[in-house]
């Protein structure tokens, strides 16, 4: 579901004008040729209130400190993965390539497997959102512990955060089944 520009309420323009100057060029489709808003951003202005803080909490977890843009994509796609969201396995597959990912290591955890390529750092933090994505109730000590050690607290905090944000996003592409525009739209 997508929302132009011209059938927002007033109310709702704000929410509009706020996602489009605060969606970079990074290689990824968030626009149709018409105007309208795809992925997270279009079915967000269904509730511009919400939608507005959507847009505040995706600028203030991409600040948030501890992991490298590689580590972020990986807990992405790895939540991605669970809920099978189209538009967010396409989406973070074009930022995840940008950013390191290898093509291998994209197809390996979508397959629910750890690639064994990744380093250290990589493996622990895969480990805590497979976890996550898979377990119930809190992570296991063990692996809190070893995503402390290896990715430091800042680290791992930043891992939950990614983990519990991206579950959202998912939620909503699929609430909403946002897809993957096809290359005339």
């Amino acid at each position: 579901m997508v929302i132009c520009k011209s059938s927002l309420e007033k109310t709702r323009s704000g929410s509009f004008e706020a996602a489009d100057t605060s969606i970079h060029s990074d290689g990824v489709v968030y626009l149709r040729k018409d105007g309208r808003f795809v992925g997270p951003f279009g079915a967000e202005l269904h509730s511009p209130r919400v939608g507005e803080h959507f847009l505040g909490m995706a600028l203030a977890i991409a600040e948030i400190p501890g992991l490298n843009a590689r580590n972020r994509e990986i807990a992405t796609i790895t939540t991605g993965a669970k809920f099978n969201a189209a538009y967010e396995l396409y989406a973070h597959r074009t930022l995840a390539e940008k950013h390191g990912v290898l093509v291998k290591e994209y197809e390996t955890i979508l397959t629910g497997h750890r690639p064994e390529t990744l380093d250290e750092e990589g493996k622990a933090l895969y480990d805590m959102a497979y976890e996550f994505m898979h377990g119930s109730g809190p992570l296991s000590q063990a692996t809190w512990t070893n995503g402390v050690r290896l990715l430091t607290r800042d680290g791992a905090i930043a891992v939950v955060q990614y983990i519990a944000f991206y579950s959202y996003v998912c939620t909503i592409l699929n609430g909403f089944d946002c897809r993957i525009l096809s290359p005339e739209e």
